[in-house]
Parts: C-alpha cells; structure tokens; sequence
C-alpha cells in the first residue's frame, strides 16, 4: 500500500517553560485526520481475500487494521478533451475546448471539482455543458490543450488528463498551403520534361515553341 497524501489540520506546538527540557516540535505541523492511499490487486496473494488493510508507523510504536469498507473507493475514469475552430474573423479566433469523461459521455465542469484546462498556456474552466470558448489572435499558428485534473482522491470520480492540438489557418495561409499543394507536383512534372528534352534532344523545352 502506498500512502499519496495525508489530510489534517496546520498546528502550532506550544512553548514550554524554561524549566521543562523535552524534546518537542518546534515548528507547526499538520495532525492528520486522512489519508489518501492506493494499493494494487497483484498485492494481495492469490487466494487470500482483501479484507483488511493493516498500517503501520502512522503513530510511532502503533499498529492497526482496518477493514476495507471503513475506506472511501475513488473510481477513476479517462477524460476526453478537444479542440476545435468555432469561428474566425480578420482579427481573432474562436476556438471550442469541450471535456468529457470518455466512458460516459457527460461533460466535466472543472469549477466544480479540483482541475483545470491549459489552453495556450492559459488556465481557463469549463461551464456545466463542459465547454469553454477561448480566443486567440488571427495570426497564431499551433494551439495546444491539456486538462490538469489535479488530485483523483479530491473529487468523485477521479480522472486521468488529455490533450489536443490544433493549428489555426488563417485566409492568407489556407491561399498559400493550397498554392504550394499544387505547384509541388506541377513543379515536378516540368523538371521531368526538362530533363528528357536535354536527353533526348526532342526539343519539347519551352512548350511554348511550337506556337
């Protein structure tokens, strides 16, 4: 079993009097009331039921074992985050970021729960459809999300985090990919034609020649 954090309350320790010599804290420290804890299957000897759950060192000296159902089970699922082009204008872009739990399908509201989305390096939250709208400049070229779902042990369910990516055209580069696109193979198909008339001597180089 693998403790990944522990829940409590941020104390101070008193002061003693100048005649009391013990070792004590002297700086605050947290009395804990949780623990978040993760153990696998293959932990549990084949044959044996996971029944209980001993720990031990949570208080020096002590051991104790509780029984599984005192603990609260966290199931965790993997989310679905993607990134899209609402619309565009001269000037900026719209895109739509929507976070959803891949095995259900519903939205995840990240003001609800701890988690967030990155969008272009910025923090922004989902509404309770799990959409955001975010806007960029008409010149951006690449724009990434990822969702940062923070603690799994924090929310019901926990999720795993994703990404996506998009790059965002704009008019004049849509022009300038489509133009290259096609002058690639255009640019091919005459060098093969200069080549053969040098080799050949069929003088067919300028095509316009024979008009």
């Amino acid at each position: 079993m693998t403790i990944l954090d522990t829940f409590g309350e941020e104390l101070t320790p008193p002061s003693l009097p100048r005649n009391v010599s013990l070792d004590v804290v002297d700086e605050p420290y947290t009395a804990s009331y949780g623990l978040a804890t993760r153990w696998e299957e293959a932990e549990v000897d084949q044959g044996e039921e996971a029944g209980a759950v001993t720990a031990r060192g949570l208080v020096r000296g002590v051991e104790t074992t509780r029984p599984l159902d005192s603990f609260a089970e966290v199931p965790i699922r993997e989310s679905n985050v993607t990134l899209s082009v609402q619309n565009r204008s001269n000037e900026t872009v719209h895109l739509r970021v929507m976070l959803r739990d891949t095995e259900t399908g519903e939205p995840i509201d990240t003001r609800d729960r701890d988690g967030y989305l990155l969008v272009a390096g910025e923090r922004v939250d989902t509404n309770a459809t799990g959409v955001v709208i975010y806007t960029i400049p008409a010149n951006s070229a690449g724009v990434s999300v990822r969702y940062v779902p923070g603690q799994w042990w924090l929310n019901i369910p926990g999720y795993t985090g994703d990404s996506d990516s998009i790059y965002v055209h704009s008019p004049t580069l849509d022009l300038l990919s489509t133009l290259f696109i096609f002058s690639v193979p255009v640019s091919l198909f005459l060098l093969a034609v200069l080549l053969i008339d040098r080799i050949t001597g069929w003088r067919i180089w300028p095509p316009w020649r024979a008009l």
